[in-house]
């Protein structure tokens, strides 16, 4: 089983739809989340910055990103839309990556544990 900390718990929770009331902008969503990880405000988390974390969120989970379907809809975004934003593509197949990955096995033994949502989560980190 793997176990999730509580700032990439709350990715996965977001990437499963437990933030849709608050959900705003998907990357500045994302931003936040990243930020809050990191115990930074989100104006110091760049794209690159989200790529490498939900990159590693990915290869931490198993998931297979060398998948071509993965790949395609990095580049060329969802439903084939060419000149899109690569940032923003990525983003969209990691999480619906993480959307899809099963916690549970069919014999309903849990793979992977998420801590519980933080109603805060998408509340960014304010300086002191």
């Amino acid at each position: 089983m793997i176990t999730l900390c509580p700032s990439d718990s709350q990715i996965v929770l977001y990437a499963k739809g437990h933030f849709s009331e608050e959900r705003t902008n998907e990357l500045d969503d994302v931003r936040i989340l990243v930020a809050n990880r990191a115990g930074c405000e989100p104006k110091y988390v760049s794209n690159r910055d989200i790529v490498i974390v939900l990159a590693g969120l990915l290869q931490d989970l198993k998931l297979d990103v060398s998948n071509p379907r993965f790949l395609e809809s990095v580049v060329f975004g969802q439903f084939g839309r060419d000149g899109s934003n690569a940032v923003i593509n990525f983003i969209h197949a990691a999480l619906a990556l993480l959307c899809n990955m099963p916690v549970f096995d069919t014999n309903n033994n849990r793979l992977v544990s998420v801590q519980a949502k933080d109603p805060n989560a998408l509340r960014p980190l304010t300086p002191a």
